[in-house]
């Protein structure tokens, strides 16, 4: 956490605005210009209403506000926001691709399993990323420039093999201490005796904890006036247990365009003519419709689905492949289905359906970009997988996206 969010970070922004040191950095091709790096300022600060706050603290203006900046927004900032407003902001494009290569090292090091093969891919490519900074970019092995080689740059070299003593970096960083101590200040109520205020409130946190547990009684003891509302009004179904939804909450008829595709779908799940649906299930009455969505295992903007191969033949035999496509989350319909033999149901049964506006994306250089969405679809809410971010820069969104997606499922 030190070493990487608060040392090695922080220098290279100061290189890339020409104030790292003493060092004379005039005509440096690192160094990203006042204007392009006012404008990344921008970028990032706008991204406080585009990136959930799932991904962690926003990110302040880092041009003008990086005073602010914490560990944890340094993080963000580099795994997830540098990457679309850095690119072709250098002189040199080397200069990016060097900072890729450390961002794809970071996100190996922060995985919660690390293989054998993953840390000599760490262990090899830190080495490499080192080599590349002395030699060729920042120090270049010239005696005056000696202030660019801090002790951090020697401790990355060392990394694999703490997570071969130790195991993964999230087993013993030092975020949720860090985390702890600042929910403890609060409690110190006596300067006299500070550590006996601690005491009794971690005392009585652990007590309320073991009570929470034991009883069930989570969200009867929860002392936080949002959340217990925003939890009380919350919806999970049975069908749908990995999904919470929540307000706001309607009663309404959907529009003739959606009817039509909610008949579509409901016809390739249960496997019948889209006639047969109709005849069965009435969509001219009001249908639940909720406006948020929370996936228990982590978001709700990513859908995967299987798509047919050859969807373009009509005589040749479909063969279904899974394709990762993106999307913008409209509302959640929620429609409920008595006992129908018709279409093999024994029992009551819900089917939730995700209205979502598809993304025309393109990649480029690994990146994955939209400027223009695509058509309303309705997806069930079991091909949701995750929740990404976007930020807008030149004219165009990127996608921030934790769930590791390749280039190679969304062809």
């Amino acid at each position: 956490m030190h070493l990487i969010w608060e040392n090695l970070i922080p220098n290279l922004i100061l290189f890339w605005t020409g104030s790292f040191k003493d060092l004379d950095h005039e005509d440096e091709a690192y160094v990203i210009s006042p204007a392009a790096w006012k404008d990344i300022g921008e970028r990032t600060a706008a991204c406080k209403s585009t990136i959930p706050s799932a991904f962690g603290a926003p990110v302040p203006n880092i041009a003008t506000q990086r005073g602010q900046m914490t560990s944890e927004m340094y993080s963000n900032w580099t795994l997830f926001i540098a990457p679309l407003v850095l690119f072709n902001r250098f002189q040199q494009p080397v200069y990016y691709k060097h900072f890729i290569k450390l961002v794809n090292l970071l996100k190996m090091c922060l995985e919660f399993e690390i293989s054998e093969e993953m840390l000599d891919q760490i262990d090899g490519g830190f080495k490499s990323w080192v080599e590349e900074y002395e030699n060729r970019l920042y120090y270049r092995y010239q005696p005056h420039r000696l202030s660019a080689c801090p002790l951090t740059l020697h401790a990355l070299l060392h990394i694999a093999w703490g997570i071969r003593i130790a195991g993964p970096v999230w087993t013993y960083w030092a975020f949720p201490m860090e985390r702890h101590c600042n929910a403890l200040l609060p409690s110190i109520r006596s300067r006299r005796h500070p550590y006996a205020s601690i005491s009794a409130f971690v005392t009585a946190m652990a007590q309320l904890h073991q009570i929470r547990l034991k009883y069930n009684v989570h969200l009867e003891l929860c002392l936080s006036p949002e959340v217990e509302k925003f939890s009380r009004n919350a919806f999970v179904s049975d069908s749908y247990p990995s999904y919470k939804l929540h307000q706001p909450r309607r009663l309404e008829v959907i529009s003739l365009h959606l009817q039509d595709k909610f008949y579509a779908a409901l016809a390739t799940r249960f496997e019948k003519t889209k006639a047969v649906i109709q005849a069965i299930v009435d969509l001219n009455k009001p249908i639940t419709q909720y406006g948020r969505i929370t996936c228990l295992g982590g978001g709700d903007t990513i859908y995967v689905q299987m798509v047919d191969k050859y969807a373009r033949y009509q005589n040749r035999r479909s063969e279904y492949v899974k394709r990762t496509f993106f999307g913008q989350a409209k509302r959640v319909l929620v429609l409920d289905l008595p006992t129908t033999p018709q279409l093999g149901l024994s029992s009551p049964s819900t089917v939730i359906y995700l209205v979502v506006e598809a993304l025309k994306i393109r990649v480029e250089n690994n990146l994955i970009y939209y400027s223009e969405t695509g058509p309303i679809e309705l997806v069930d809410l079991d091909t949701v997988q995750c929740l990404v971010g976007r930020v807008w820069d030149r004219n165009r969104w990127g996608i921030v996206d934790r769930s590791n997606v390749t280039i190679a499922q969304l062809d």
